[in-house]
């Protein structure tokens, strides 16, 4: 395959590659769990665990949004304490829709492989779709220019993915209200 000398088709290639990396990067990364019934028992101490030196968001059934730290959950209720004075609080567990932990840590590290592998795998197709070099002093086949955008999308994609990832963090969240009983959107049966 030819390409004409001075072209900068890969180059547009290679910016839209990133870019698209860098856009998936921002979606993030979140699980949640159900923690009702016997799974709420199981959560129990999972959650402990997980928000020991961490601010969760938690989610009352009320539409009461609140952060919490050492947050301890037992059969019953749910007791916590705000971060900024650590005032003690509690609710009957029966009132908690959701409690959500963000680790920016965890984030960063999703984001680094996720935008690595996009950016590599992008940059080496636009690398290929660039074509061979015609013969010259320096020239490059279509397959070394894959491989030379595919590694340099892998840093570049890795880098802001670990960058957008940390930012945003990777989110658990453990939702113990059942809100399938809620009914439909508009409360209609």
């Amino acid at each position: 395959m030819q390409k004409r000398h001075g072209s900068v088709g890969g180059s547009r290639i290679g910016a839209a590659a990133t870019l698209l990396a860098v856009g998936s990067s921002l979606a993030g990364c979140s699980s949640t769990r159900m923690a009702t019934g016997a799974d709420q028992y199981s959560a129990c101490e999972e959650i402990r665990n997980a928000t020991t030196g961490r601010t969760a968001r938690i989610v009352l059934v009320d539409g009461t949004d609140t952060e919490g730290t050492m947050i301890y959950v037992q059969a019953d209720s749910l007791h916590w304490r705000f971060p900024r004075d650590m005032t003690a609080m509690s609710t009957h567990l029966g009132d908690v829709r959701s409690i959500a932990i963000t680790r920016h840590g965890k984030g960063a590290g999703q984001g680094l492989g996720l935008g690595a592998l996009m950016g590599g795998l992008l940059g080496a197709v636009a690398g290929y779709a660039d074509g061979d070099d015609p013969s010259g002093f320096v020239s490059f086949s279509a397959g070394a220019k894959a491989g030379m955008v595919g590694v340099a999308g892998v840093l570049g994609g890795g880098l802001l993915g670990a960058i957008i990832g940390g930012a945003a963090g990777s989110t658990l969240s453990y939702e113990f209200y059942d809100t399938t009983a809620l009914g439909p959107v508009g409360g209609e049966p």
